[in-house]
């Protein structure tokens, strides 16, 4: 069969066999590849550029460069989030769940100065390590939707599992937004400048850990928006009954 220049073709090289799961994964992990490759080389050549040609830089060009570095920052930590959602996540050490919450907390509370991080509750179940960074994405999630407001960590143990609901709670004038009709669709979200990244990455890796992460099923009371992360309790090794 001919091509639209008139060239014969074997008939298979016209078939397009759909991408796999196999295909996207490589393709995925090497665009992260470039993208930390791109960042890296932009953030060397911007440190050697103004370490050896300050002094022969137009007036004023200096000022962009912080600027600049935080942007290549930034495409770093995409391509970090990136593989969060699309590759297995590393082994982790078990953890108690109320060490879990409070390591999930420090590690946002300093990015969010004008939000009050509150939590609730008490359990020295332990759980997978993964649970942390899940968490940690739900906060981070709660805080950059009410910058003004507070965000509310309560956990339980609940049977086998042990629940988080992180809330978020906005004043009133900042209480209208834009709902996703999937929150935790990957790439969905309402707010500028978001990958949308947050929510489906904690669901995936209390999927992950044997659990799930789901809206909140008590409803949102005060709360803008609740969210609850479920993962099963570990057994203790130091029961050897």
């Amino acid at each position: 069969m001919a091509n639209a220049f008139g060239v014969d073709i074997p008939g298979q090289l016209e078939r397009h066999s759909p991408m796999n799961d196999n295909d996207l994964q490589s393709m995925s992990q090497i665009l992260r590849h470039r993208l930390r490759g791109i960042a890296a080389g932009i953030r060397g050549a911007l440190g050697l550029i103004e370490e050896e040609g300050a002094q022969q830089l137009p007036p004023g060009l200096l000022e962009y460069f912080p600027l600049m570095m935080r942007e290549c920052d930034a495409l770093q930590e995409i391509a970090g989030r990136l593989s969060l959602f699309f590759d297995a996540p590393p082994p982790t050490e078990p953890a108690t769940a109320d060490v879990v919450t409070l390591r999930a907390i420090g590690a946002v509370a300093g990015r969010f100065p004008s939000v009050t991080i509150r939590s609730q509750g008490a359990c020295d179940a332990r759980v997978s390590g993964w649970m942390e960074t899940a968490l940690t994405e739900l906060v981070v999630n709660a805080c950059e939707a009410a910058p003004n407001g507070s965000a509310e960590v309560r956990f339980r143990k609940e049977g086998s599992s042990v629940v988080w609901t992180v809330s978020d709670f906005r004043p009133a004038s900042e209480s209208v937004f834009t709902e996703c009709p999937d929150p935790f669709a990957p790439f969905a979200t309402t707010r500028p400048r978001h990958l949308g990244l947050g929510l489906p990455i904690a669901r995936r890796l209390s999927e992950r850990a044997g659990g799930h992460c789901a809206m909140s099923a008590a409803g949102l009371g005060d709360a803008s928006w609740a969210v609850d992360l479920f993962c099963p309790v570990l057994e203790d090794p130091s029961n050897t009954d």
